[in-house]
């Protein structure tokens, strides 16, 4: 009787013990939202307010229906209206479904300028938080939000195009912090048919030390093998600045390469959150070409 009951205790035991340890639940994912996401209904009656005019005190447009009807007494002859792309997807990371549009503007010349405007769920309200321009009469190919990012396809004006037929092809994300939309990366199409991409491979985003190394790929190498790195702090404002050596990998420029550059942060506080970019300038113009770029928090 001993001998079974300690071979039922053995078994019952080791029973237990072949059992999975439960994962841990990840925390990363927001909470659903009991709110409504936000639909095309929603931004098309929306409240918007633009600076162009003014270049610094927006000024409020009611949209009805995708467009701004001017009232006896409004802002002159002013022509506000959706474009038809729009993207849906939660842009603050609160599982509320939140929306990014265009909105055209025109003043009665021929110009018809484009921004990209945020609207965040506000207790299930479209609420404008941010927006940036893009160009005048830009072509728009897509328009979507994917992890927290919006992505931008769009054709706009090179430096020689005429202002009714832009020719550059682009393509960027945008990421939105605080109440401004930040520019992470920017791609242009080259004329022979290949796009200019910047990748930084090394480091993320993340946590950096005093002395970061940044490693990274360029798929047409730039004028006179050089790009530039720019650092900004979490206001936009621009810190430090210096070149980028480039190794092409074949001869000649325009073929693609690599870079490898340590850049000394010692002089700034720890705690600090930054945004290093390196970026690809035009040498005619001075226009950005390509551009990728990591943020980081000092230790």
């Amino acid at each position: 009787m001993r001998r079974l009951i300690s071979t039922l205790l053995f078994l019952t035991l080791a029973a237990c013990a072949s059992q999975p340890t439960p994962a841990p639940v990840s925390t990363d994912a927001p909470a659903p939202s009991a709110l409504p996401s936000l639909d095309a209904d929603d931004v098309r009656n929306a409240l918007v307010s633009l600076s162009t005019l003014t270049g610094e005190t927006p000024i409020p447009y009611q949209l009805t229906d995708g467009k701004y009807l001017p009232a006896a007494g409004g802002a002159g002859d002013a022509s506000i209206f959706l474009l038809e792309q729009m993207a849906f997807g939660d842009l603050n990371n609160d599982g509320a479904g939140d929306a990014v549009v265009l909105v055209a503007e025109n003043y009665g010349g021929t110009g018809t300028f484009v921004s990209l405007v945020v609207f965040l769920n506000k207790d299930g309200q479209p609420v404008q938080t941010a927006v940036t321009p893009i160009d005048d009469r830009p072509a728009i190919q897509e328009l979507s939000i994917t992890a927290g990012q919006i992505a931008l396809d769009a054709t706009i004006h090179s430096f020689e195009d005429p202002m009714c037929c832009p020719t550059l092809e682009t393509t960027r994300h945008y990421e939105l912090r605080d109440s401004a939309l930040v520019l992470r990366d920017f791609s242009t199409q080259a004329a022979d048919g290949r796009w200019r991409e910047i990748l930084i491979t090394v480091p993320l985003d993340g946590v950096s030390t005093e002395n970061v190394k940044l490693t990274g790929t360029v798929t047409v190498s730039p004028f006179e093998y050089n790009l530039s790195y720019h650092i900004f702090d979490a206001a936009g404002i621009e810190l430090a600045a210096g070149p980028v050596p480039v190794s092409a990998a074949g001869a000649g420029l325009g073929t693609p390469g690599t870079f490898d550059t340590l850049i000394n942060l010692s002089t700034l506080p720890a705690g600090a959150t930054l945004r290093i970019e390196i970026q690809d300038l035009s040498a005619a113009d001075g226009s950005l070409l390509a551009m990728d770029s990591v943020v980081l928090t000092i230790k």
